[in-house]
């Protein structure tokens, strides 16, 4: 593109005699340009469409589909294929120009931010934060997560570290935190967490994880999301999440995670009692205000039962985190309502209002809870069945339990023979407990009389009998003074109990 005073020379230049071939030489342009600058005038105006207005036609299309969260490189796509005209300009430009878009948006969302305070018990603000390479010290360096949370009114913080962000965790953090604030707050406020939400519908409304969805009715708390790139919206907590990680975690390091735990609570205890500059008084003498607006806490985090739906089995049992548990067969083919606290797994019926079966809580894969009660309908039915399940949950309740009926079974070999020591052996372990059956069975295995007799009389011999326990031979007669000598058993033994 020539500049007025080229224009000027070449016209000059033109007068003088020149032909269009020297003076394209001379000014360093085509003859035919030289040509056509002697039509037009000097002070002629470019009107030419730049590369940029050709993105910026597209910019509703495109402020969209940044909103919708697609990738720059997609866009682009869709502005090619799919936009009329399409657009047919280069990679790089397109996408610098939707970096401008980009940042005009969000200086537009900075200038249209507005403050707002929470009243007594209004709000709780929730959040995650990530630490990698945590400076531990006398343990492997991992990463932690931290769990913040703030009330907006009084600006009481309460943080905690986890190994994970799970569903379970964030539920148990919750309610610690309630516990540590002292109750539950009209609604807590999040950010667009999976185990929050699972989706947004074609309005934008989110689509509630079930099981978060079902702790938020039993907690009486209103759940509020914060809309997709709007991270201001999540307020105070997003800040606590920087003050955890400068004030507490920067330049210090931690033995393990006791050391930690032990350290963030001594933590926050100084921080809540120190004047905050939001409102220039201690969170904590604000903290009474709250209290008497919240809703007061039915539970705690160790007790509360997270809840979930399973199909029970033709075994009759559910399958859950990789475990095993039996339900009674009524159920069968049934779906039930399942509760999992910290260390128990609570099953209720269809309608989840009767607790229909309670397990301890299995944590490792593969593992099963057997409660042979729970058969007793198909049970009277199958004697030999009954045998074999009885044997079944007694052989997996301790080691020496499963010596000493591995022994039993091989000298009284088919269920015909050790059938009815499987039946009695349940029912002295039902009557007398899992200490005192460990005891008969260690004394029992200790002379090798391996059989539901011998467990009957160490379990029952009167209270007023010899403190020195004899076990009763077929044949042979108990001596009440003296001890009858170890060949006398051993024969016994080695005869098959003859």
């Amino acid at each position: 593109m020539l500049k007025e005073m080229e224009r000027t020379v070449i016209k000059y230049l033109r007068k003088k005699g020149k032909k269009y071939k020297e003076i394209g030489e001379e000014i360093g342009c085509h003859r035919e340009t030289a040509s056509k600058v002697m039509k037009e005038p000097v002070d002629k105006k470019y009107k030419r469409i730049s590369v940029e207005n050709q993105v910026t036609r597209y910019h509703k299309e495109i402020e969209e589909w940044i909103e919708s969260g697609i990738k720059v490189n997609r866009m682009l796509e869709k502005a090619q294929e799919e936009l009329n005209p399409p657009y047919a300009g280069c990679r790089s430009v397109f996408y610098e120009q939707v970096s401008k878009i980009r940042k005009e948006l969000k200086e537009k969302a900075a200038e249209t931010f507005i403050r707002f305070e929470g009243l007594p018990g209004e709000y709780l603000q929730i959040d995650w934060g990530e630490v990698r390479n945590f400076p531990f010290t006398q343990k492997e360096r991992q990463t932690r997560y931290i769990f913040a949370a703030r009330l907006k009114y009084s600006r009481v913080m309460y943080a905690e570290f986890q190994n994970n962000m799970h569903l379970e965790t964030l539920v148990r953090c919750i309610i610690r935190a309630f516990e540590y604030i002292g109750g539950i707050p009209w609604a807590c406020v999040f950010d667009n967490m999976k185990t929050v939400i699972v989706s947004r519908d074609a309005e934008g409304k989110p689509i509630w994880n079930e099981a978060f969805r079902k702790f938020s009715v039993d907690m009486d708390f209103y759940r509020h999301i914060c809309d997709p790139y709007c991270a201001n919206q999540k307020g105070t907590v997003e800040n606590l999440v920087k003050i955890v990680k400068g004030n507490f975690i920067g330049g210090r390091e931690f033995v393990d995670d006791a050391d930690l735990e032990r350290r963030c609570k001594e933590w926050l205890e100084k921080i809540n009692n120190t004047v905050c500059q939001a409102h220039n008084r201690i969170p904590f003498e604000l903290l009474g205000e709250e209290q008497k607006k919240f809703t007061s806490l039915q539970t705690s985090s160790k007790d509360y039962g997270i809840m979930t739906v399973c199909k029970v089995n033709q075994e009759s049992r559910i399958h859950l985190e990789c475990n095993i548990y039996s339900v009674p067969t009524d159920y069968v083919n049934q779906t039930v309502i399942v509760r999992m606290t910290e260390d128990r797994i609570l099953i209720y019926d269809p309608k989840g209002i009767n607790c229909v079966a309670e397990h301890r809580r299995l944590f490792g894969k593969g593992e099963k809870v057997i409660v042979p009660e729970h058969y007793e309908e198909v049970l009277k039915r199958k004697p030999k069945g009954r045998a074999m399940l009885y044997r079944d949950h007694l052989i997996s309740q301790d080691e020496q339990i499963y010596n000493f009926i591995s022994n039993l079974c091989r000298r009284r070999r088919g269920v015909e023979a050790f059938g009815p020591d499987m039946v009695k052996m349940y029912e002295l372990y039902k009557r007398h407990g899992k200490e005192e059956f460990l005891a008969a069975i260690a004394l029992s295995s200790e002379w090798e009389c391996y059989g539901s007799e011998y467990l009957e009389y160490l379990l029952e011999i009167p209270a007023q009998g010899s403190r020195q326990k004899l076990l009763p031979l077929r044949g042979i007669p108990v001596q009440k003074e003296v001890d009858r000598p170890m060949e006398v058993y051993m024969n016994y033994v080695e005869g098959g109990g003859r």
